[in-house]
């Protein structure tokens, strides 16, 4: 493991909260619907989730998954 100041606390607690990618979509995934979101593209508000690409669509344009988690 790299040894930087603060850097391996910071990745153990993230590990703790989402141990798995699941947890940290849905956590992820949570957020925005309650915050909000303003397409890039179409600048369009309103959203719905897309199981089959784990992304939320905007009329029609579909977003590229954000978080990956890398093992």
């Amino acid at each position: 493991m790299i040894k930087t100041k603060g850097y391996d606390h910071e990745f153990l607690k993230f590990n703790d909260r989402f141990p798995d990618e699941k947890s940290c979509t849905e956590y992820f995934k949570s957020k925005r619907i309650k915050e909000g979101d303003i397409c890039k593209k179409c600048k369009g508000i309103d959203h719905y989730w897309l199981h089959s690409k784990t992304s939320f669509n905007a009329n029609g344009v579909v977003s590229e998954p954000v978080l990956k988690v890398v093992q």
